[in-house]
Protein backbone atom coordinates (compact mmCIF):
# COMPACT_ATOMS: atom_id res chain seq x y z
CA UNK A 1 0.00 0.00 0.00
CA UNK A 2 1.45 3.67 -0.59
CA UNK A 3 1.13 5.45 2.29
CA UNK A 4 2.66 8.60 3.43
CA UNK A 5 2.81 9.52 7.09
CA UNK A 6 2.37 12.81 9.05
CA UNK A 7 3.54 14.04 12.00
CA UNK A 8 0.96 16.65 13.48
CA UNK A 9 2.86 19.32 15.04
CA UNK A 10 0.50 19.80 17.97
CA UNK A 11 0.67 16.37 19.47
CA UNK A 12 3.39 14.72 18.00
CA UNK A 13 1.01 11.68 16.66
CA UNK A 14 2.39 9.70 13.57
CA UNK A 15 -1.01 9.51 11.46
CA UNK A 16 -0.58 7.14 8.44
CA UNK A 17 -2.39 8.65 4.98
CA UNK A 18 -3.45 6.42 2.14
CA UNK A 19 -2.00 8.04 -1.33
CA UNK A 20 -5.69 8.84 -2.74
CA UNK A 21 -6.02 11.11 0.28
CA UNK A 22 -3.34 13.28 0.11
CA UNK A 23 -5.13 16.29 -2.23
CA UNK A 24 -7.52 16.26 0.44
CA UNK A 25 -7.24 18.69 3.91
CA UNK A 26 -6.45 16.05 6.78
CA UNK A 27 -6.63 16.04 10.12
CA UNK A 28 -4.62 14.60 13.01
CA UNK A 29 -7.00 11.21 14.50
CA UNK A 30 -5.20 12.24 17.90
CA UNK A 31 -6.19 16.58 18.29
CA UNK A 32 -7.96 17.25 15.07
CA UNK A 33 -5.12 19.15 13.85
CA UNK A 34 -4.72 19.78 9.93
CA UNK A 35 -1.98 17.65 8.96
CA UNK A 36 0.88 18.54 6.24
CA UNK A 37 4.15 16.63 5.34
CA UNK A 38 6.22 17.19 8.12
CA UNK A 39 9.43 18.99 5.64
CA UNK A 40 11.08 20.29 8.63
CA UNK A 41 13.65 19.03 11.13
CA UNK A 42 11.28 18.36 14.41
CA UNK A 43 12.90 19.91 17.24
CA UNK A 44 12.40 16.95 19.97
CA UNK A 45 12.75 17.06 23.83
CA UNK A 46 13.51 13.47 25.53
CA UNK A 47 9.82 12.38 26.06
CA UNK A 48 8.27 12.80 22.26
CA UNK A 49 11.60 11.03 20.82
CA UNK A 50 10.40 8.24 22.91
CA UNK A 51 7.12 8.33 22.05
CA UNK A 52 8.01 8.51 18.63
CA UNK A 53 10.56 5.53 18.75
CA UNK A 54 7.58 3.61 20.30
CA UNK A 55 4.77 4.61 17.46
CA UNK A 56 6.23 5.36 13.91
CA UNK A 57 5.67 3.72 11.35
CA UNK A 58 8.71 4.98 9.63
CA UNK A 59 12.24 4.93 9.61
CA UNK A 60 13.77 7.77 12.64
CA UNK A 61 16.58 9.97 11.74
CA UNK A 62 17.80 12.32 14.81
CA UNK A 63 20.50 14.23 15.32
CA UNK A 64 22.23 14.44 18.80
CA UNK A 65 23.51 18.63 18.55
CA UNK A 66 24.67 21.05 20.69
CA UNK A 67 24.36 24.64 20.27
CA UNK A 68 27.78 25.44 20.72
CA UNK A 69 28.98 22.81 18.88
CA UNK A 70 30.84 24.03 15.27
CA UNK A 71 29.87 20.83 13.33
CA UNK A 72 26.46 20.81 14.12
CA UNK A 73 26.05 24.28 13.20
CA UNK A 74 28.04 23.42 9.76
CA UNK A 75 25.65 20.33 9.68
CA UNK A 76 22.23 21.59 10.00
CA UNK A 77 21.57 22.96 6.19
CA UNK A 78 22.15 19.64 5.15
CA UNK A 79 19.91 18.26 7.25
CA UNK A 80 17.31 20.64 6.67
CA UNK A 81 17.77 19.78 3.13
CA UNK A 82 17.47 16.16 3.92
CA UNK A 83 14.58 16.59 5.96
CA UNK A 84 12.81 18.47 2.90
CA UNK A 85 13.64 15.18 0.64
CA UNK A 86 11.36 13.05 2.66
CA UNK A 87 7.80 14.01 2.87
CA UNK A 88 6.72 11.73 5.04
CA UNK A 89 8.59 9.17 4.08
CA UNK A 90 10.29 9.66 6.94
CA UNK A 91 10.52 11.77 10.42
CA UNK A 92 13.36 13.65 10.70
CA UNK A 93 14.26 15.76 14.20
CA UNK A 94 17.26 17.10 16.62
CA UNK A 95 17.46 17.11 20.04
CA UNK A 96 20.07 19.48 22.14
CA UNK A 97 21.90 17.02 24.60
CA UNK A 98 22.89 20.13 26.44
CA UNK A 99 18.82 20.73 27.22
CA UNK A 100 18.17 17.07 27.37
CA UNK A 101 21.21 14.91 28.78
CA UNK A 102 18.82 11.96 29.54
CA UNK A 103 18.77 11.21 26.13
CA UNK A 104 22.40 11.10 25.38
CA UNK A 105 23.01 9.24 28.37
CA UNK A 106 20.34 6.51 27.21
CA UNK A 107 21.58 6.04 23.64
CA UNK A 108 25.42 6.60 25.10
CA UNK A 109 26.16 9.79 23.12
CA UNK A 110 29.81 11.10 23.98
CA UNK A 111 30.07 13.38 20.61
CA UNK A 112 28.40 15.88 18.54
CA UNK A 113 26.77 15.38 16.01
CA UNK A 114 25.70 11.66 16.55
CA UNK A 115 23.49 10.30 14.23
CA UNK A 116 20.92 7.67 15.29
CA UNK A 117 17.95 6.09 12.36
CA UNK A 118 15.57 4.04 14.64
CA UNK A 119 12.47 1.63 12.97
CA UNK A 120 9.64 -0.35 14.41
CA UNK A 121 10.92 0.60 17.81
CA UNK A 122 14.73 -0.76 17.50
CA UNK A 123 17.91 1.57 16.82
CA UNK A 124 19.37 0.31 14.13
CA UNK A 125 22.19 3.06 13.51
CA UNK A 126 24.11 5.11 16.00
CA UNK A 127 27.14 6.63 14.65
CA UNK A 128 29.34 10.10 15.95
CA UNK A 129 29.88 12.49 11.96
CA UNK A 130 28.12 13.79 9.85
CA UNK A 131 26.68 12.65 6.23
CA UNK A 132 25.57 14.07 2.63
CA UNK A 133 21.66 14.17 2.24
CA UNK A 134 22.87 11.25 -0.17
CA UNK A 135 24.46 9.20 2.72
CA UNK A 136 21.40 9.69 5.04
CA UNK A 137 18.90 8.99 2.14
CA UNK A 138 20.64 5.32 1.76
CA UNK A 139 20.92 4.72 5.36
CA UNK A 140 17.00 4.95 5.76
CA UNK A 141 16.19 3.64 2.80
CA UNK A 142 16.38 -0.43 3.74
CA UNK A 143 14.48 0.42 6.89
CA UNK A 144 11.07 2.33 4.28
CA UNK A 145 8.04 0.01 4.69
CA UNK A 146 5.82 2.34 2.34
CA UNK A 147 7.32 4.57 -0.40
CA UNK A 148 5.33 7.37 -2.26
Amino acid sequence: MNRRHFVCSKCHRVNRVRAEYLGRTLRCGGCSETLRAETQVLELDFSTLERLISVAPVPILIDFWASWCAPCRAFAPQFDEFATMQHGRAIVGKINVDDHPRAARKYKVQSVPTLGVWNTGTLHYLQPGILTPTQMDALIAPHRQYVV
